[in-house]
C-alpha cells in the first residue's frame, strides 16, 4: 500500500501540487516522514490514500495522471521483485514452485477456490525468494485490481476524470453519490464470497 500511495504522491509532487500526507490503515497510530511527505500509519492497514491540497480544482487529464501513477508504481515495483528472485526467464517456473501464491484475480472473483495451507508449512516455505515473490505478486495484485472502474478505486478516478473531461464538472455530483454506494457494495461483495 505505501508503494502505491507514494506513486499517487511523487507524481502529484512532480506535476506542482501540494501533497498534504499519505495515510495507510485507521486508526492512527504513528507518523512519519518520507521524502518530506507526512505518512500517518494505522492499526488496521485495510484503506490508504493521498491527500492532495486541490484536488478538486485540479484539470481533468492531471487527475487520471495522479490516479494512474499509484497502479503504475505497484506494477513497477513488482516487475522489479520478479527480476531480483531470478530475472524475468526464470518467473514462470517460480510461479509454479510457489508455495505461498497471492490469490489470483480468477480466484478474486470467487471462480477458484484456494488450498489453505497449515501454519507450520506455511511458514516453512517461507524462504527469502518465496517472500519477495509474494510481495511482487501482492503489488500486481494491487495494480490490477485498483484499474477496476469502480467508483473508489483509481480505474474508477481515471474513468471519472475523463468523463470530466468530456462533460465538465457535472460529474463530480454523480461521483459524489456513488462513490459511497461502490465502497459500500466492495465491502459487501467481500463478505459474501468468502
Amino acid at each position: 500500500m505505501l508503494v502505491h500511495e507514494l506513486g499517487h504522491a511523487l507524481v502529484a509532487g512532480a506535476l506542482g501540487e501540494k501533497v498534504e500526507e499519505i495515510s495507510l490503515g485507521l486508526p492512527r497510530l504513528f507518523t512519519f516522514k518520507l521524502f518530506g511527505i507526512p505518512v500517518r500509519v494505522g492499526l488496521l492497514p485495510l484503506i490508504g490514500g493521498t491527500k492532495l491540497d486541490s484536488l478538486l480544482k485540479m484539470r481533468w487529464l492531471k487527475k487520471a495522471v495522479i490516479a494512474l501513477s499509484g497502479p503504475v508504481f505497484n506494477f513497477a515495483f513488482a516487475l522489479c521483485c520478479y527480476y531480483a528472485v531470478g530475472g524475468f526467464d526464470q518467473i514462470a517456473s517460480l510461479a509454479e514452485d510457489q508455495f505461498l501464491v497471492i490469490p489470483t484475480v480468477k480466484s478474486f472473483f470467487g471462480n477458484e477456490s484456494l488450498p489453505t495451507p497449515g501454519l507450520t508449512a506455511l511458514f516453512a516455505s517461507m524462504t527469502p525468494k518465496n517472500v519477495i515473490f509474494a510481495i511482487g505478486d501482492i503489488n500486481l495484485l494491487l495494480a490490477i485490481l485498483n484499474m477496476l472502474p469502480i467508483p473508489v478505486l483509481d480505474g474508477g478516478r481515471i474513468l471519472f476524470a475523463f468523463l470530466e473531461g468530456v462533460f465538465g464538472k457535472v460529474v463530480n455530483n454523480i461521483q459524489a453519490i456513488l462513490i459511497p454506494i461502490s465502497f459500500i457494495l466492495l465491502i459487501l461483495w467481500q463478505v459474501l464470497i468468502k
